[in-house]
């Protein structure tokens, strides 16, 4: 099947079924003569629909047919078109609803869509008409063209599922679990029936049963509940014999050697001891014998004895007597949005892999035969236009993309004219994505507002700073809006018009200042992305938004915009968050009004305050800081949470929850300027932290056992702190003076530690902590007294690969070259005090693995060992050659040392000199 022909078919189902949705047959109610409508439209749709499937395999060789897909198409769309304008307005009329005054609300209450729509219904009348005999005429000539009616597709065949799953990529099941759970296990061991009892998972394809009976039959509950627990794959091929077979050779764990069905039933029977569970997977027999012949082993089975059945069919569950039958309805659009993005990572996979899809440094490539059989399928519905083309475009043109970067002037558009139905209007590019182009004012300002049609529209990248008032008012069908990377300041108010506005797209719109007002219109809102922006708020009644699932920020307001308890409802949001001017929260009501603890499916919260100069007021009053840490308490995140930055807080102390250990699956956390904190939480108990940033936080000064264990925990000798810790970075931490090391018995401090960071900390005395088994990379800037010696033999740093030292650990005056067996790269910059370089007698020619040594203005370095390796040196003035120990054979060396600014290298593999 044409993937073109796929959407059709996809199309008359959607239509079929708006058809006989409760609105429209409300609308058409209204008339005798929409009833006749309503009727014809039903019947077209089905007689086309039954030789669809034939119609789209002839119309390849068969240009009759072709032509009368196409005309078939371009009716299915004048359809849509014509109940989607039935169903915005339906939706303007909830939304003027629900903004209007009460007495104006309870006068439409009383209204129907049909009154609304008493001045263009005459008009949607005769457009569905026009479409109604449109399709029956195509219905007429399907025997003139010899289509034949084909209802069913061969169906593929289906792998066999198993009982195994992975419940952490599982979501939005638990309330359907614990609905069945009740009829598995019944509460306080009443079990009213005597016979083995069936519980029937019934839904369509694709929608979850067998998942939802893999997370039951591995419950820990049922594991414990059931003595014998069986997995059984049946689809569509019912054969007894094969089914019981399964079910035997499960139970007693050997291959069946019984041939005979009536003495494997007998045997079974005689196995089956104590209550057990059974599961038929994906069962579509509906023949009663086959089931009740099936069903003899079991029906004299220990009380409480369960059978699950998924199946697509009602009438599956109403043969095989199912005590509870359990619809399974398809996930909420949050619930199911991780699944499509793991789907659709998967499809893309699977194009790859059939060279569908080529990659190409950053970005893939489509390959040209790919690229015509995908033109050939779009037909005459859609125009691309590359290499400086012309446009070309018919009545029935859809969907038009160009290359904006082949247009160096404005591109002209005026054939688009005659496309009264355009649906898609989509500039690309395919180089330098942040270059600026002109569209011409034309355009802009005159044809796309005409294009009424329109459900993608993009203007991304062009040069626009306003836009005409009225230009969305009539584009209330457009699901997608891409004006990121534009010079407009403010929006029009009639974007507040398109009703069914998925998606937003304002990224780095510079100069963009306000939303409009009344942007809580836009009920079906999706995704909206402000990053780049210059909001400074979000409008009021915001949270009408409850369908986003992408907010990349929320700007909370002063007094005239929305509180952040306007997050409350929000509750789909998924993936990162950034809640921005915190310090404007002052009532502890609002924030936990935001129930961010609801938020289960996002992934990263950044809280960000923002404040002028450390001597302002929000900086200096004690109440001021006070309030925002019980603030801050109350903008606890789900415990799903994995990502999380909080940055210029006030607040003297950090909130409790933001080390309870039940966030197991936070990896990484930063702290950024957090002023009045001279603490930390004890992250150590946050059994997944992989990623520790620290940075700009003045008054903080030391590291203590409360950074690792918490009071209860250090009683516990076995604990084992950031046992999932791999890079931990301080950064600009002027106070910071201590940093204690503890003893745990368990196993390491830092056991998984892979890179660490110690940035412009230039109070830190004392030594790092001592045992790092798993360190590969340290750097240390502008610590001037930190001391560093590895070479004392409590130290541990093994399999440390890269070694930074600048501007630091003054104290540091030779250097244990020789402790270092797997270093490769070492660099030395402004260590006033380092002299030389001690060896160990096994590493005479240094270190095997060391590749690379750096050194840049060291005035006190003296001698360097003679290393097998290139190393490059500058301003060093008193180095002098060098030394060779251990009586190693002294190649000739000559040359001057006095060029002290200028830089110099040598290769000891060889002999050479400085110069």
């Amino acid at each position: 099947m044409i993937v073109g022909e796929m959407v059709l078919s996809a199309f008359l189902q959607a239509l079929f079924q708006t058809l006989m949705s409760a609105p429209f047959k409300s609308f058409f109610k209204r008339r005798e003569l929409n009833e006749t409508v309503l009727e014809r439209l039903n019947t077209a749709l089905l007689t086309i629909s039954a030789v669809l499937i034939d119609a789209e395999e002839k119309q390849i060789t068969n240009s009759a047919v072709e032509k009368w897909v196409n005309e078939l198409r371009d009716v299915v769309y004048h359809a849509e078109d014509a109940l989607d304008d039935i169903a915005t307005e339906a939706l303007r009329l909830n939304i003027g609803a629900e903004s209007s005054s009460n007495r104006l609300r309870q006068l439409r209450a009383r209204m129907s869509l049909g009154d609304f729509l008493d001045g263009s219904s005459d008009h949607l009348e005769t457009r569905l008409e026009k479409v109604m005999m449109r399709l029956e005429r195509l219905a007429s000539q399907r025997h003139v063209l010899g289509l034949k009616e084909i209802t069913t597709m061969t169906p593929k065949q289906r792998l066999p599922t198993t009982s195994l799953v992975d419940e952490s990529e599982v979501v939005g099941r638990d309330n359907d679990k614990d609905d069945i759970m009740r009829f598995l296990i019944p509460e306080n061991g009443d079990d009213t029936p005597t016979t083995t009892t069936v519980v029937a998972i019934v839904g369509i394809g694709g929608v979850g049963k067998t998942t939802l009976s893999q997370i039951l039959y591995n419950d820990q509950r049922v594991q414990s509940h059931f003595a014998t627990r069986v997995w059984a794959h049946v689809s569509e091929e019912f054969d007894v014999f094969k089914i019981t077979k399964k079910v035997y050779e499960s139970v007693t764990s050997r291959p069946c050697e019984f041939t005979d069905l009536d003495v494997l039933q007998v045997k079974l029977k005689e196995r089956l001891i104590g209550p057990f569970l059974l599961v038929l997977d994906d069962l579509w027999n509906e023949n009663f014998a086959d089931w009740d012949l099936l069903r003899q082993p079991f029906t004299s089975a220990s009380q409480g004895s369960r059978i699950i059945v998924t199946t697509r069919s009602q009438r599956v569950a109403s043969i095989m007597c199912s005590f509870h039958v359990h619809n399974l309805q398809p996930l909420s659009d949050g619930d199911c949005c991780k699944n499509l993005e793991e789907l659709g990572d998967e499809y893309f996979s699977e194009l790859e892999s059939r060279s569908l899809f080529q990659k190409n440094k950053t970005r893939y490539m489509m390959h040209d035969f790919i690229n015509e059989l995908s033109q050939f399928a779009s037909g005459e519905f859609s125009s691309k236009i590359e290499n400086g083309c012309k446009l070309q475009v018919s009545e029935r043109t859809r969907y038009l993309s160009y290359l904006r970067d082949d247009y160096g002037e404005p591109m002209r558009f005026e054939s688009l004219r005659e496309v009264k139905f355009l649906r898609t209007f989509l500039p690309l590019s395919l180089t330098n994505s942040s270059r600026s182009c002109c569209l011409d004012t034309m355009v802009s300002e005159k044809l796309l507002p005409t294009l009424t049609r329109l459900r993608v529209m993009s203007l991304s990248h062009y040069k626009i700073s306003r836009l005409p008032p009225d230009f969305f008012k009539n584009l209330s069908h457009a699901r997608f809006l891409d004006l990121s990377r534009t010079e407009l300041d403010k929006l029009p108010k009639s974007l507040c018009y398109m009703y069914n506005l998925q998606t937003l797209l304002l990224a780095y719109c510079s100069s963009l200042k306000d939303l409009p007002t009344d942007i809580s219109n836009l009920i079906n809102l999706r995704y909206l992305d402000l990053i780049g922006t210059k909001l400074k708020q979000m409008p009021r009644r915001f949270g009408r938004l409850k369908s986003l699932q992408t907010l990349t920020t929320f700007f909370v307001s002063a007094s005239d915009g929305a509180r952040i308890c306007e997050l409350g409802e929000l509750n789909e949001l998924h993936g990162k968050l950034r809640i921005v001017e915190l310090q404007r929260v002052v009532d502890v009501a609002d924030a936990a009004g935001a129930n961010l603890d609801s938020k289960k499916h996002l992934k990263e919260i950044e809280f960000i305050w923002r404040t002028g100069s450390t001597t302002s007021d929000s900086y200096l009053n004690p109440h001021r800081t006070q309030n925002e840490a019980e603030v801050f308490e109350k903008l606890r995140p789900h415990r799903r949470i994995e990502k999380l930055t909080i940055e210029r807080y006030n607040g003297k102390k950090f909130p409790d929850w933001l080390s309870d250990s039940s966030f197991s699956r936070v990896v990484c956390l930063r702290l950024k300027e957090c002023r009045n904190c001279s603490s930390l939480p004890c992250f150590g108990q946050l059994p997944g932290l992989k990623e520790l940033y620290i940075s700009g936080m003045v008054g903080f000064r030391s590291i203590g056992s409360g950074f690792y264990l918490s009071p209860s925990s250090l009683r516990d000798q076995n604990q084992q702190p950031f046992k999932s810790l791999e890079t931990l970075r301080f950064d600009n931490l002027p106070d910071f003076e201590d940093w204690s090391d503890v003893r745990v018995t368990g196993g390491d401090l830092f056991p998984s530690l892979k890179k660490l960071s110690i940035l412009r900390c230039p109070e830190l005395t004392g030594n790092l902590p001592t045992f790092l088994p798993s360190l590969i990379s340290l750097h240390i800037y502008k610590c001037g007294v930190l001391e560093f010696l590895p070479d004392h033999h409590e130290y541990s740093y093994e399999n440390l690969q890269t070694l930074t030292i600048k501007s630091s650990c003054d104290s540091l005056v030779t250097f244990p070259l020789g402790y270092f067996g797997k270093l490769h790269t070492l660099e030395f910059d402004n260590c006033i005090s380092l002299q030389s370089f001690q060896l160990l007698k096994e590493y005479s020619y240094g270190p095997n693995a060391l590749r690379s040594l750096r050194i840049n203005d060291c005035q006190n370095l003296l001698r360097l060992p003679e290393l097998n390796l290139q190393v490059t040196v500058s301003n060093c003035r008193y180095l002098k050659q060098p030394q060779y120990p251990f009586h190693l054979p002294r190649p000739n060396v000559s040359g001057s040392l006095r060029s002290h600014g200028s830089q110099r290298s040598y290769d000891s593999r060889s002999p050479s000199r400085y110069d």
